[in-house]
């Protein structure tokens, strides 16, 4: 507890800032080591004023840090330094990483093969079981998918990962104890029951509209690339693609109907050159491919047709990516639609397949 005191007031540091920070860190190796460095020692990496209010900081430590630890014991958040060797390894790499992060749930190694999914709170109903579809077939190749867990489609990245029994993280404008919005207070716990919520933020924070472009750079700074799934021209997801650009990371965008406003960001990141169109999931992990090690291999993100009856192929085959109804499965296969349904319930109990409103049923 001693050293999270200790990193905590260094972290509340007047004037020090994630970069200044950082440098120290990077120099010095510790908190410790920091703060038995004479002062022309630190002046050489920070500035002075810098320098000075560590000091004075350390010899007033801020209400802040009590406060914290009073928090702390009242919940299950862990409190991790970017020193740690648990702190997410990309997202040491970026220019001005947090210099700590609290966790609900666990981080993993596996966390490295991460992509981030962003974009609108409003989407289409496209918009929306697309991003599932590709988050839930990212999610079955061994991918952590990464999100802001704001509704739409940030909502609909976790439930698709969730869905194929795979990782996903949700990073926070406030305290990891305070869920925002509160409608996805159900969401949050599953994730935080499989995955993690994130936050740079001080426990017991509430959101704050200037926390949201702090918390993007951790989403794609967390991320091997982004995609951004649906975003109108004003749409916040735009900063999140421009990080993750600025951090080199990979950027990618699914593409909308000219006509369609909530496809106006996503269509001119890919007509300026910024982002990858993509269409599935595999113009996604041939794209990252050159990031995974030559000897970890990924499973394969849906069961070949061998493994499937052949009711349940041909089935399978006449379905798309868009709702279909129940009706016209039935003639496409040449069924009898109690028949074909009954093989839909098995290819959904095989997680190839969701049910829509309207027995409509669309492949995932």
């Amino acid at each position: 507890m001693k050293q999270i005191k200790e990193f905590l007031t260094f972290a509340q540091t007047p004037y020090l800032g994630c970069v200044y920070g950082k440098r120290l860190l990077d120099r010095f190796g510790s908190v410790e080591n920091i703060l038995a460095a004479p002062k022309e020692k630190l002046v050489d990496v920070v500035p002075e004023r810098v320098a000075e209010s560590l000091y004075r900081n350390f010899e007033h430590p801020p209400d802040a840090v009590a406060h914290q630890f009073e928090r702390i014991a009242k919940t299950d958040a862990t409190f991790v330094p970017l020193t740690s060797d648990d702190y997410p390894a990309l997202l040491r790499e970026i220019y001005d990483p947090p210099l700590f992060l609290f966790v609900m749930g666990k981080l993993a190694p596996t966390d490295r093969f991460s992509i981030s999914i962003v974009g609108t709170r409003n989407p289409t109903t496209y918009g929306r079981f697309f991003t599932e579809s590709i988050a839930q077939s990212l999610a079955r190749h061994g991918l952590t998918i990464i999100s802001g867990m704001a509704v739409g489609i940030d909502s609909a990245a976790h439930q698709g990962a969730l869905s194929a029994g795979g990782r996903t993280i949700a990073v926070l404008g406030s305290g990891v104890d305070i869920i925002y919005p509160k409608v996805n207070k159900r969401l949050y716990e599953k994730i935080k029951e499989t995955g993690a919520i994130v936050s740079e933020f001080l426990l017991g924070e509430e959101v704050k509209a200037e926390n949201f472009p702090r918390r993007n750079r951790i989403i794609s700074g967390m991320s091997l690339g982004t995609l951004v799934a649906e975003a109108g021209e004003r749409s916040g997801a735009l900063i999140t693609a421009k990080y993750s650009l600025d951090q080199g990371r990979e950027l990618f965008a699914v593409p909308g109907s000219p006509n369609q406003p909530k496809s106006v960001g996503t269509n001119r990141l890919v007509q300026r050159g910024e982002a990858k169109l993509i269409l599935n999931e595999e113009d996604i992990l041939n794209e990252i491919e050159q990031y995974l090690p030559a000897k970890e291999s990924l499973p394969e993100a849906l069961p070949s047709l061998s493994e499937l009856s052949p009711e349940q192929r041909v089935v399978y085959q006449v379905l798309s990516r868009e709702p279909k109804h129940i009706d016209k499965i039935a003639q496409e296969a040449d069924m009898d639609p109690g028949y074909a349904l009954s093989q839909l319930f098995e290819l959904e109990l095989a997680g190839v397949v969701k049910q829509l409103a309207g027995k409509q049923f669309i492949k995932i």
